[in-house]
């Protein structure tokens, strides 16, 4: 969709508007004659496109043969029996080609043209794209066309053509209207109208003595020039692009090398602080100049300021204006909001002006500035403990800094002497991170002594015992339009007090952080100047006592010598880097600062020291080619940064493959724990949690506390060794993480072992291998092994009759239909109720609209009874039973999860009861409400619901619960139905006297044996099944089929991949190659030999199984796809809002296609739609789809380009079945139907 730009067209202080949307379609009046034009037009003159059949699509249904006559009074050369004649002349077209006049076969723009029709047509002007505004008068009579689809007063739009009349017609009066002048002036003799353009013709009058003219616009753009300062470059002609050699104080915009004037300037630069610019768009010529912008794809931060069709202002990425005599004005906005900082590389993109086929190209260039720098906050706080407080709203002066060259993590400073209640420095870290939910986040605490301390900060506690003060900004940069800069910050502030109350005191608020400058305002800083001459007579020496990492460092030098450029200068840091300060330059370093303030005499960056540690010993290496001495007057650095400490600790036994982690304050970080020792450095003030994790033990953890070293004022202390920044984590015998050795995790009773990861994905492109890990956690110091030293022989098995889906199209592992008996659709004919019970039911085909997806659906109708009484236990109900035949039910195993889904609409019953029955009779009755998919949960029992909201008022609603586990419950629940009733306001529908419906389809009921797996992201754990494992009923033991030989191709029987022997040690360890065969399920067995006390040698074994599963990423991928899997809890009560929930289901499937362009197809000479996908991968999805189908997306391509589909299939479950829900047959050929459960949606994408 185009919206048009707001163009501002200023003449002798005239203004006015031409802003409309383009038209669509051009409706031509049954029997009347029309005079006409195209502004645009499909194609290239005189082409097949344009001819009168083309034009007016007389080949459609619609059209046909509604066109009647079209005329058209055009200037040119015909040859005659006397010789060429020049000069005007009818031609037309009519619908009977027997009229003895010249044929019209070709339309163009700036032609008028009268046309009459039959009955009403209806000209479709999608792909007229060509704006040929070229059109040349003559003296008499001219019969024209104007290049403007927005009306435009006419003395603009024939502005420097000369006329005497205008005439127009107006086919609803049947009647002609002019503008007349008096001969040889411009005084109005008759007005009858004043503005022109559309798809109007007009016949135009010029004198005799006029000469010939061309209404010819022509495309000129206005940008800002380059900057020219003393001394000043010669111009050779203005307006005239030249070479140019900059000067200091120049500026040559997109640095091209060229002196660039207002119209020959092709780049438009932001900065990193604009957020609107504007550049004209001009008409050199004459008439009307017709215009389209558009922002090339890739640059989601730019946009142009637009209105729609009802003068709304917005923001679009196409726009279309026009321009007369004077200059249109082209406003372009940016948003660096969520961008990451440029550092001198900014971002670009590509605005493409065309009026006809004049074409401009502006490179748009912005920069995105750092978060580094100094701000002043002011905190809006809003809540206390949770409740809305009115509180007083502090201010605070931040500065932010980089934590290390080239990475996200930045260091932040609460300055004491500018902020508010921060009696010390407070030290905060995070990192910059750009995504929609945060551009900066960043933690710290302050500390406050208890008040008979006399460590700095107790004057300020009034309480015994110490306080503590955690502070988070988590803040985003401003887009600039809510009247902050694009340097300025906002977002979220929290505060948790502790040591007050019992509870810590939590407040919440909102920021706003305005930044004074780029350069941070408080950091901790270093200075030394006192060097010293080290053994080697080129060597000096500067030692700094302080333990800064280093944000940014200058360093001074006074040396004297009469040649300089004989001079080689090193800085070299106490890590030995090692950077070059000055060499083969004139540059006199008497009185030299570095970096300079120009930066033209720098050879290395000094920020290769950042991130470094400043304590140490700095050197100064002077290397003289020449005769003549130098002297060093002297050296000084100035090191500024944050003071930070190390943490160091050990476990007493090492474990083999263990990580150790701490977090804290906004800073994670995870090291190989390879031996005993570990130690973290770059870290500010803070409490932290520090935590070893080995496969097969269990976490050892502690936590430890760093305090600010300069915060201690005791006598004697001092802040000028490594040690006084090092935090030691000493034996403690109550720490698991510094006492005894690692606890292993044991099993008792039987055998047990861990396998991780439960599924690998092997991937298209993707580096290396992927190794599967297993741990034997049996405890055989009970019975009935009684052995501690068994020894242990692993053998990996695969399954050799796994089916897969062809083409590898995301080889996906898929077993043979008869393994789903538990896990496929237990409903019989779910999508035909010709096997579902009614008890007082009735079932009608449904008159309701049905969403895209679903093919048929049901009225479930309940009877009137006039008996309250009737239906208090589930009396009247519909039950689905098993598939496999009339009458036949299904079991589950307590612990399984059972779940329920259907596709529903609500009807005169709003809700809907779902019972579980063995024997047909209920043992539970859920009621769901259809609007929102709340449970009333009456049975307290543990549950998940999911409702996704389809088309025409139908949800799909999906329950899951756990059959009952208990003493009370058997162990297998059997002849197990579904019983289905109406429900209104939570209760049973009982006693009504009318009639009570419900629209349904696709009911289906899955039992999953699988435990869930609990994965923990962020506050949610999430339990998911694993990976294309859920389909297997019981763990799969392999059978004892043979054992491949080397070379030899596997068969459906099962086989042995690899054996191993790891006598005593418990772990064993395979490696998968990233290759497509590997996909599979695969079962490791391991066998233990041990000696129980006093009996003889035994064996015992287990199973455990795992997936592989291979995605080719250049084809179709498959990603979650799973009703079975759930997170949270569900609401409390009714009134909880389903934005509450964090108890989510999930199940869709989603993959990206593309839609390639209309294709011409020579065979026919037609357009046809491709229907396949782009062969080449797509950069930002990385899908690609190499083969045709013609099902995948109902609807036309376009001519002009392709489009981004996003597709979701609903649930998605995939196994082997005949149809969607009915019976199913075992196949083992590889062409295999596939099902997927029903609720297609696509979302389409901006390229």
């Amino acid at each position: 969709m185009k919206f048009t730009y707001k163009s501002l067209i200023t003449l002798v202080c005239l203004f006015f508007a031409a802003a409309s949307l383009q038209a669509k379609t051009l409706t031509i009046q049954a029997d009347k004659w029309q005079l006409i034009s195209f502004p645009r037009l499909p194609g290239e003159a005189d082409s097949a496109s344009r001819t009168v059949e083309s034009v007016f699509q007389l080949s459609g249904a619609s059209n046909g043969n509604a066109l009647v006559s079209v005329w058209a009074w055009q200037y040119g050369t015909t040859e005659s029996t006397s010789g060429p004649v020049t000069g005007w002349r009818w031609k037309s077209w009519h619908a009977s080609a027997d009229i003895d006049m010249p044929r019209l076969t070709y339309l163009n723009t700036g032609v008028g043209y009268w046309v009459k029709t039959s009955r009403e047509l209806v000209v479709d002007l999608d792909g007229f794209d060509t704006m040929d505004g070229n059109t040349t008068l003559y003296a008499g009579w001219n019969l024209i066309g104007l290049s403007n689809e927005d009306l435009l007063p006419y003395d603009q739009a024939l502005a420097g053509v000369g006329f005497a009349q205008l005439w127009s017609y107006d086919h609803n009066q049947q009647r002609f209207l002019s503008v007349q002048r008096a001969a040889d002036t411009d005084v109005l003799i008759n007005e009858d109208f004043r503005l022109v353009g559309g798809h109007r013709g007009y016949w135009v009058f010029r004198q005799s003595s006029d000469p010939q003219v061309t209404i010819d616009p022509l495309l000129e753009t206005l940008l800002p020039p380059d900057i020219d300062v003393a001394p000043y470059e010669t111009v050779i002609e203005y307006g005239t692009a030249q070479p140019w050699s900059k000067t200091a104080g120049d500026i040559d915009v997109g640095d091209d090398g060229v002196l660039d004037f207002p119209n020959t300037q092709s780049f438009l630069d932001f900065g990193d602080f604009s957020t609107r610019k504007t550049m004209s768009i001009r008409n050199a010529g004459k008439g009307v100049l017709s215009w389209d912008a558009e922002i090339l794809s890739g640059a989601n931060w730019l946009l142009i300021e637009a209105t729609d069709s009802e003068g709304n202002p917005v923001l679009a990425d196409t726009v279309h204006g026009v321009a007369g005599a004077g200059d249109s004005e082209l406003a372009l906005v940016v948003n660096r909001r969520n961008l990451a900082p440029t550092f001198g590389n900014p971002l670009t993109a590509t605005l493409k002006i065309t009026s006809g086929s004049q074409e401009k190209e502006i490179t748009v260039l912005m920069d995105v500035a750092d978060v580094v720098g100094d701000y002043e906050i002011t905190v809006n706080l809003q809540e206390i403990d949770g409740k809305v407080a009115d509180l007083h709203n502090p201010k605070y002066f931040l500065s932010f800094a980089r934590d290390g060259e080239g990475t996200a993590n930045v260091k932040a400073f609460l300055d004491e002497e500018r902020s508010l209640l921060i009696p010390h420095i407070t030290y905060l870290s995070g990192s910059i991170v750009p995504n929609p939910q945060s551009s900066v986040l960043v933690t710290g605490q302050l500390y406050l002594p208890p008040k008979t301390s006399k460590d700095l900060g107790a004057e300020f506690n009034p309480y015994d015992q110490e306080i503590r003060r955690e502070f988070t900004f988590v803040g985003e940069r401003s887009d600039g339009q809510d009247g902050l800069t694009p340097m300025d910050l906002r977002g979220e502030y929290y505060e948790n007090v502790y040591g007050i109350l019992d509870e810590p005191i939590q407040l919440r608020g909102e920021f706003v952080a305005r930044r004074l400058s780029p350069t941070p305002a408080r950091t901790d800083r270093v200075e030394s100047n006192d060097p010293e001459q080290s053994d080697d007579e080129n060597i000096y020496t500067l030692s700094v006592n302080k333990r800064v990492k280093i944000a940014s460092l200058v360093t001074s030098l006074g040396i004297d010598h009469p040649e300089p450029s004989s001079l080689k200068v090193t800085l070299i840091s106490p890590e030995n880097t090692s950077v070059v300060l000055h060499q083969n330059t004139d540059r006199s370093l008497a009185n030299a600062v570095f970096p300079s303030s120009d930066d033209v005499w720098d050879i290395d960056g000094l920020e290769r020291f950042t991130g470094e540690q400043s304590l140490g010993q700095w050197k100064l290496k002077v290397v003289n080619t020449s005769q003549e001495p130098y002297e060093l007057k002297n050296w000084s650095i100035d090191v500024s940064g944050a003071n930070v400490y190390r943490v160091e600790g050990s476990i007493k036994t090492p474990i083999s493959g263990a990580t150790v982690t701490i977090t804290g304050c906004g800073y994670s970080e995870t090291k190989d724990l390879s031996g005993r020792f570990f130690s973290f450095d770059g870290l500010i003030p803070c409490d932290y949690d520090v935590s070893v994790s080995g496969f097969g033990y269990e976490t050892l953890t502690t936590s430890v506390s760093v305090r600010d070293c300069l915060q201690v004022k005791s006598e004697g202390h001092t802040c000028e060794t490594d040690e006084d920044f090092t935090v030691l984590i000493d034996y403690d015998p109550n720490t698991p993480l510094t006492s005894g050795r690692p606890v292993p995790i044991l099993h008792q009773g039987d055998m047990k072992i861990l396998v991780t990861p439960q599924a690998i994905t092997l991937a298209t492109g993707l580096d290396g291998n992927s190794t599967v890990r297993a741990v034997d956690i049996t405890d055989y110091d009970e019975a009935p092994f009684h052995d501690n030293s068994p020894s242990r022989q692993w053998e990996l098995w695969k399954n050799g009759s796994v089916v897969y889906l062809p083409n590898a199209n995301g080889s996906v592992g898929i077993s043979p239909a008869s393994q789903y008996t538990n896990t496929m659709n237990l409903i019989a004919n779910a999508e035909d109720s010709t096997d579902w019970q009614l008890f007082n039911y009735f079932v009608e085909n449904t008159d309701t609209s049905l969403p895209p997806g679903i093919q048929r659906a049901y009225k479930i109708v309940q009877k009137s009874v006039n008996d309250d009484s009737y239906d208090s236990g589930l009396t009247s109900h519909l039950r689905f039973i098993n598939q496999n035949s009339t009458g036949q039910t299904f079991s589950a195993k307590g612990g399984e999860r059972l779940t329920f889904s259907v596709f529903v609409k609500a009807g005169t019953a709003s809700e809907f009861i779902f019972s579980p029955a063995t024997n047909g009779a209920p043992m539970w009755a859920e009621k769901v409400r259809i609007s929102d998919g709340y449970i009333y949960n009456s049975n307290g029992l543990e549950m998940a619901v999911d409702i996704q909201s389809l088309d025409q008022g139908w949800k799909r609603i999906s329950i899951t619960t756990a059959m009952p586990i208990g003493d009370e419950y058997p162990e297998t629940f059997e002849s197990l139905s579904i019983l289905f009733a109406l429900s209104r306001d939570g209760n049973f529908i009982s006693g009504n006297t009318s009639e009570e419906t419900l629209y349904i389809y696709g009911p289906q009921i899955t039992v999953t044996p699988r435990l869930w797996v609990p994965i923990a992201v962020g506050d949610i754990t999430t339990f998911i099944p694993g990976v294309l494992t859920e389909a297997v009923v019981t763990p799969y033991a392999p059978t004892s089929g043979k054992q491949l030989l080397a070379g030899q191709t596997p068969t459906a029987q099962d086989y042995i991949v690899t054996t191993s022997a790891t006598g005593v040690d418990k772990f064993w360890t395979y490696t998968f190659p990233n290759e497509e065969d590997n996909a599979g399920f695969y079962t490791l067995k391991l066998r233990s030999d041990y000696t129980p006390s006093g009996g003889s040698q035994s064996q015992a074994e287990t199973f455990e199984t795992f997936s592989v599963a291979y995605k080719a990423t250049d084809k179709l991928h498959l990603d979650v796809a799973s009703v079975h899997a759930s997170a949270g809890q569900l609401p409390t009560s009714q009134s909880e809002p389903v934005s509450s929930r964090i108890y989510h289901l999930i199940e869709a499937t989603t993959f990206d296609v593309d839609r390639a362009p209309l294709q011409t197809d020579p065979a026919n000479g037609g357009l046809e739609d491709t229907m396949h996908f782009k062969e080449a991968v797509d950069s930002l999805t990385k899908t690609n789809e190499a083969g045709d189908s013609s099902t995948v997306i109902h609807e036309p391509a376009s001519e002009e380009g392709g489009s981004h589909y996003r597709m979701m299939i609903s649930v998605g479950q995939l196994y082997s079945t005949g149809s969607s829900y009915g019976s199913y047959t075992t196949t083992n050929d590889l062409d295999i139907n596939i099902r997927l459960d029903s609720g297609v949606q696509s979302q389409k994408e901006a390229e």
